[in-house]
């Protein structure tokens, strides 16, 4: 039997549960009020936004402590079972919640109490049934405080990149401040070391959302290579791609002698602007499908069930973990650039187009885990692909985060694993 968590007050000892008042000018309550937010958007196959793909999600801060209960009803026979169960929550691949393979859910078990009841003794049976339902931290002596050792990796290979960044990076937080008009995603964390909740500093954040994004795509890229998979032929091509092409051919065949405004050039205008290199929403395997259907990137990153499709496919969640990255920072890892808008027919400056964009930079390694089922990489072209792409990312050749064309977001690194 499974009980609901419940917070902890900012002494880590008393439980806010049931009516319960607390002091809403402490920092720490005041913080709970506002909880951080964050902000996705769909990609489609060409790797940019799907239109109305934006998104939010409102989340727990890092650090915030919950107390919870279970109960397993059995017999000596199954102490063994239990152990198995109270060691598995300290593995650092169990999530709980949604989102758990973007980065959400992992948790980190502080203290664990425990206390065996034999339902065939009075004293026990009656302390049994006089069991408070309150989750307040036990205080009788019968209760023991467990040790636990996380369990073997055996079903999970992990990755550890230690990544320098190679000048600066970004991870828009979508808005501005004070000093620039786009900012570095930052969030505060709850930090424990003086035995109190305590609201940090404002510290960068890498989503572990961006870093999949990135990742899934140049997957996608390797194992094509690996197998040979190419874009589609002329003959294979849908439907609205035939009609782009007659079209070209249409105009093509304009004798130059004909004037700009005869029929024929008229109609060949009429047909390319009829024509759209946007898939229709019901054709069969349209293009924004085409990474997803991707067999390296459904084995690791997963895929939903299609309940439209001739045969029913069910749905599998990803085989890889992330997590998200926390970096302490100060004034001296802030640069901003100034940027204005050039006009395209005078090569000038736009008036009003001043911004400033503000980037972060460390000289201190960062690192990133990864960790991922054994079983998705057990075919060789996945593994390949996978390993690829983690190289490129350690070689500098695959940037993470925004403004990538401006040459922000390379790192350089290595691998705890050989990728070769």
């Amino acid at each position: 039997m499974l009980n609901s968590a419940h917070l902890l007050a900012e002494d880590g000892n008393i439980v806010l549960e049931g009516l319960c008042q607390v002091v809403n000018v402490q920092e720490y309550y005041k913080q709970l009020r506002s909880l951080p937010e964050r902000d996705h958007v769909r990609i489609n196959h060409r790797g940019t936004s799907t239109n109305t793909g934006k998104f939010d999600e409102q989340l727990c801060y890092k650090g915030v402590r919950f107390i919870g209960s279970l109960e397993l009803m059995g017999t000596e026979k199954d102490a063994d079972e239990w152990h198995m169960i109270i060691n598995e929550l300290a593995s650092p691949f169990f999530r709980i919640g949604g989102g758990t393979r973007k980065g959400f859910g992992k948790i980190k078990v502080e203290h664990q109490y425990t206390r065996v009841y034999d339902l065939q003794n009075v004293a026990d049976r009656t302390a049994y049934l006089k069991t408070d339902n309150s989750l307040q931290l036990p205080t009788d002596a019968m209760w023991e405080l467990l040790n636990f050792t996380a369990p073997l990796q055996e079903k999970y290979d992990c990755y550890e990149l230690t990544l320098t960044p190679r000048d600066f990076f970004f991870f828009g937080a979508g808005f501005g401040d004070d000093e620039a008009d786009d900012v570095y995603k930052c969030e505060k964390i709850i930090e424990w070391s003086s035995g109190y909740a305590e609201v940090s500093d404002q510290q960068i954040l890498i989503p572990a959302s961006s870093v999949k994004g990135t990742l899934r795509h140049r997957l996608a890229f390797h194992y094509n290579r690996l197998t040979g998979a190419t874009a589609c032929l002329e003959e294979q091509a849908p439907s609205f791609l035939h009609e782009k092409l007659r079209a070209l051919e249409k105009m093509a065949v304009v004798p130059e002698e004909e004037s700009s405004d005869s029929n024929l050039w008229s109609d060949a205008i009429k047909k390319l602007e009829e024509a759209t290199f946007e898939p229709e929403q019901n054709t069969p395997g349209k293009e924004e499908d085409r990474t997803a259907q991707n067999l390296a990137v459904k084995t690791l990153f997963g895929y939903a069930a299609d309940h439209k499709a001739e045969k029913e496919e069910k749905g599998q969640r990803g085989n890889v973990l992330f997590s998200d990255v926390f970096i302490k920072k100060d004034k001296k890892m802030d640069k901003v650039f100034d940027h204005v808008r050039i006009d395209r027919f005078t090569g000038g400056a736009s008036d009003g187009a001043l911004f400033q964009e503000k980037t972060a930079y460390t000289k201190e390694p960062i690192k990133v885990e990864l960790y991922v089922a054994k079983d998705a990489l057990k075919e060789p072209a996945i593994k390949k692909a996978w390993h690829d792409t983690l190289n490129d990312l350690c070689e500098g050749l695959l940037p993470l985060g925004g403004k990538t064309t401006k040459g922000h977001g390379f790192f350089t690194g290595k691998c705890n694993i050989d990728l070769k």
